[in-house]
């Protein structure tokens, strides 16, 4: 009779302390002592989250447009002396923000939110399109030889026509826009509960402008 009691008081032992864990651990009790079961959210986790999925963001401008460029000069003797051309040209200029530069001094994060601060969008390329891209004119005068360097200086002038009108219709806002749904989508699928304010660095007082659109190359 005494083993049926203890095996009994056991039981309802092992009951009671099943039940209290169970309670213990549906209101919380247990976080304060254990640690929460919830991830580490921090400045490196932030990182590691979108540096993994994407290192650059960006966005194409597209246009087209015709130049005309000639020989200068006085009138007198341009109508024997004169060269002019007229191309025709379609192209993209691709700004984007390099996600690589991302680091910790960009990043905070708190309970309320997680703020991010990116670069400045910078121009990555500038690119015309060779199956759309032809001269559509030339004018050679009696007494002059056909200049072959006039199309290379064509195509680098409306490339550079092209830059700057990319530039002055916003093509930098356009890439702010690409980059803050990128990095807050990539954070909202993780992080569904803290809202993301994404900031960025004021504009460079000397741009740095690739090669292709018109810039120095670099070493020169």
């Amino acid at each position: 009779m005494g083993r049926i009691w203890g095996f009994l008081s056991t039981l309802v032992l092992i009951v009671l302390v099943f039940a209290g864990g169970v309670l213990l651990t549906q209101f919380g009790f247990l976080d304060g002592i254990l640690g929460s079961s919830e991830p580490t959210i921090n400045s490196v986790t932030v990182i590691n989250q979108i540096q993994l999925v994407a290192e650059l963001t960006t966005t194409r401008y597209e246009t087209s447009g015709t130049i005309s460029i000639e020989r200068e000069l006085p009138p007198i003797i341009r109508a024997l002396y004169g060269d002019r051309l007229v191309l025709f040209g379609a192209g993209a200029v691709t700004a984007g923000i390099d996600l690589g530069e991302l680091d910790a001094s960009r990043v905070t994060v708190t309970e309320a939110a997680i703020n991010v601060r990116l670069p400045h969008p910078q121009l990555l390329d500038c690119i015309l399109n060779e199956n759309e891209t032809r001269v559509i004119a030339r004018e050679v005068s009696f007494f002059t030889s056909e200049d072959r360097n006039f199309e290379s200086i064509a195509r680098r002038t409306l490339t550079v026509s092209f830059r700057n009108s990319a530039l002055e219709n916003g093509v930098y806002e356009m890439a702010k826009e690409q980059a803050v749904v990128v990095v807050t989508t990539l954070l909202g699928a993780t992080q569904p509960d803290l809202p993301v304010n994404i900031s960025f660095d004021d504009p460079p007082q000397v741009a740095v402008i690739p090669a292709s659109c018109g810039g120095t190359p670099a070493g020169s």
